[in-house]
């Protein structure tokens, strides 16, 4: 008799090629994200060139900003060639996020059906080691810059909260701009965890539900946004929602029987994602509606693509997968200092030869993926080997319920 929390439909050649494609959507969300910030940041450096005077405090302060600042102005053959494909029709950096979210769905949950004495604690301790060392890492690296005269200063109380995570829940600003999306994650864990505590992680009821309150969530954040002028993160349900469907799609991508047994009902909240989201985005971001929603689309398709057709070669795939987190946590840093030193050069002749910023772009991204993997070799490998060391030895496998899985 197989314990209900795990699943052996799945066999070894299928798990092998399972992680293999999850691999490959890890790294090509991380390689979205990290394209779309160098494009911004090539954008700060030309705009005053192309416009013949500085952008605003005001505008430059998000990408979006510069936009807005920038195309009204000029038509420049860089952004006229380019934009539409980074953040003209779709933003391929929400496209990243969204495939994060989906992969967090169908992965983490796992963690807390594999056998152990005190699976919740085991839980808590393997998030901790995998999240936090290398984020701090990257608060290291802000800070190291901000010595060095690269980056503003941040008070030493906004430091201190950054340190914990939770800082976006007492109201407190990031100081590494990624860190937003690890604030949902740690909901999700929660969330996970809660059930789990109460034996409702493999229920398709509750599972079910929370889908459908995080989608609704989404929809009354939007319309709050849009009628009542009230700021409500509009993202932070959605991600939730992408998390529970990710989860959800196991059934459908892995052949496993849980959390709900009928595919039908899998499309269904694929389906009703994709018709709600079309509402959210047009109440939560009216103005770039087009941009927003395909974005919520291509991230599925995207998703659901890469699960039938793998990306190949594989080993490439695996180690970019491996160190998509580190790339994620310190992109903007590196090719922020890289790309500014390089620029400050030239500016002119940048300006002028818009291809050789996209050849700095691939260099830079080159020497990110370089950086990434002696940080996930050094930092992130040993806090998840200590992690898991310190989890046998505290919460080790209970005899009784290694004893019911094999029976």
């Amino acid at each position: 008799m197989t314990h209900p929390a795990i699943s052996t439909s799945v066999q070894p050649s299928s798990a092998k090629a399972r992680i293999q494609w999850l691999d490959g959507a890890r790294g090509l969300a991380a390689l979205g994200v990290m394209l779309l910030h160098f494009y911004h940041i090539t954008l700060e450096h030309m705009a005053p060139l192309w416009l013949k005077h500085s952008v605003p405090a005001a505008a430059a302060d998000t990408l979006g900003h510069t936009l807005s600042y920038i195309k009204p102005l000029i038509w420049h053959p860089y952004i006229q060639s380019v934009h539409p494909w980074i953040l003209g029709h779709w933003d391929l950096g929400k496209i990243g996020v969204l495939l994060f979210f989906l992969i967090s769905g169908y992965v983490i949950p796992l963690s807390l059906m594999k056998p152990a004495e005190h699976p919740i604690k085991a839980f808590a301790l393997g998030r901790f080691f995998r999240l936090y060392p290398m984020y701090w890492a990257s608060l290291a690296l802000i800070g190291l810059l901000f010595f060095l005269g690269w980056n503003s200063g941040f008070p030493a109380g906004q430091w201190a909260a950054n340190l914990t995570l939770l800082h976006k829940f007492v109201g407190i600003a990031d100081i590494n701009g990624v860190a937003w999306t690890l604030q949902i994650e740690l909901i999700f864990y929660a969330l996970c965890a809660v059930m789990a505590a109460f034996g409702q992680l493999n229920n398709p009821r509750w599972v079910l539900s929370l889908w459908a309150m995080s989608l609704l969530g989404g929809l009354a954040f939007a319309a709050a946004k849009n009628y009542l002028g009230i700021y409500a993160p509009v993202m932070l349900p959605m991600g939730l929602c992408y998390m529970w469907l990710g989860f959800l799609s196991r059934r459908l991508l892995a052949g496993s029987h849980y959390p709900v047994q009928a595919k039908s009902v899998v499309w269904g909240c694929f389906v009703g994602t994709l018709v709600l989201s079309a509402a959210a985005t047009a109440w939560g971001y009216a103005d770039k509606f087009g941009q927003y929603y395909a974005s919520y689309v291509a991230a599925l398709a995207l998703y659901l693509l890469l699960s039938r057709f793998p990306v190949r070669p594989m080993a490439f795939w695996s180690w970019l997968g491996n160190i998509s987190y580190s790339v994620y946590l310190i992109h903007a840093q590196i090719g922020t200092v890289f790309m500014g030193l390089i620029i400050a050069i030239r500016p002119a002749w940048f300006a002028e030869h818009w291809l050789a910023l996209f050849a700095l772009i691939a260099v830079a991204m080159a020497l990110t993926l370089g950086i990434s993997s002696l940080t996930y070799r050094w930092i992130e490998q040993p806090a998840v080997q200590l992690g898991r060391s310190l989890s046998e030895r505290l919460f080790r496998k209970s005899p009784k319920i290694v004893q019911g899985l094999s029976s």
